[in-house]
C-alpha cells in the first residue's frame, strides 16, 4: 500500500518556479488569442448579409 501511496499520492520532490506563470503559458496562450483573432476577422470579411436575412 505504502508503494502505491508513494507513487500516485505522495507530492512530488520538484522546486516550484516562483513565476506565476511559464514563458511558454504566455507564448501559447498569445499563440491561441491571435488564432481566434484571425479566425473571427475570416469570419467577418466573409460575412454575407443576404444569409441571415434568409428568415
Amino acid at each position: 500500500m505504502e508503494t502505491f501511496y508513494e507513487n500516485y499520492f505522495k507530492p512530488q520532490n520538484v522546486v516550484p518556479d516562483s513565476r506565476l506563470f511559464s514563458p511558454e503559458h504566455f507564448i501559447l496562450s498569445s499563440l491561441a488569442v491571435m488564432v481566434i483573432c484571425h479566425i473571427f476577422n475570416m469570419q467577418m470579411e466573409r460575412c454575407d448579409e443576404n444569409y441571415s436575412k434568409k428568415y
